[in-house]
């Protein structure tokens, strides 16, 4: 999340950076307020790549 904070100051503002990705300033906010996920496309710009893990917890029955 740091390189998209950075991104956003970058650019300037949220606004110029949600244009400069084609996605609605309310939607960018979501993203980088985290309550939505960082869409491929985006993560991209950024230079990552989206690594899902799975764990399994085991807990007792009782």
């Amino acid at each position: 999340m740091e390189r998209l904070k950075a991104a956003v100051e970058a650019t300037g503002s949220l606004k110029a950076w949600a244009a400069q990705n084609g996605l609605s300033e309310p939607y960018a906010s979501q993203i980088v307020n985290r309550r939505r996920p960082v869409p491929d496309r985006v993560l991209a710009t950024l230079g990552i790549r989206r690594r899902e893990i799975r764990q399994v917890v085991y807990e007792p029955v009782n």
